[in-house]
């Protein structure tokens, strides 16, 4: 008899388990390897339809106290006054696209970091506004920095690449649409 209670008490905490762990699939494509922070899904939805899955705006919903890893370093986002962050999508295109990158600064210091795709790796940046634009710069060598990010504030994105700039000028090598979340 009390094998079967255990039984029936494992079925239980089975069935809690892979409903709480279940996911439906919708109809985004995703990349392999991709994490559920790298989709940005279509502001197209049906509230009608009792049966369609409420649709998750992932990189909004990501929680301001992640660890960052910057340049190395180990940082939570409550630290130096909380972030302000912002993430970057393809400018030209659908919008069920992959997060690129994100950028954003702690509020108490200044400090900018970038950190690559949806995840939380990246480098720590020289944050500053610059007239109107927001601008981080990273990437240093010994005749400034290599790569930087500029918002206009339109919320354009700009990527320019210095590494291979002779006279230390570059035209944007890509173009963003940056949103705040």
């Amino acid at each position: 008899m009390a094998n079967k209670n255990i039984f029936r008490v494992a079925v239980v905490c089975m069935f809690f388990i892979l409903t709480s762990c279940y996911t439906p699939k919708t109809t985004d494509s995703r990349v392999h390897g991709s994490s559920k922070w790298d989709q940005v899904p279509s502001k197209t939805s049906d509230s009608k339809s009792a049966h369609t899955p409420k649709k998750t705006r992932y990189i909004e919903d990501t929680p301001r106290n992640r660890t960052l890893n910057l340049s190395g370093l180990k940082i939570s986002e409550t630290e130096y006054g909380g972030v302000e962050r912002w993430y970057a999508v393809d400018k030209y295109g659908d919008e069920k696209v992959n997060v690129r990158f994100q950028v954003g600064y702690f509020k108490e210091n200044q400090t900018g970091f970038i950190l690559f795709e949806g995840g939380s790796q990246g480098e720590l940046a020289l944050y500053h506004r610059d007239g109107l634009d927001l601008r981080w710069d990273w990437g240093r060598n010994a005749s400034g920095y290599r790569y930087s990010i500029v918002i206009q504030p339109d919320g354009t994105g700009l990527y320019y690449d210095f590494s291979t700039s002779v006279d230390g000028t570059s035209k944007p090598r890509d173009i963003y649409k940056m949103r705040k979340f």
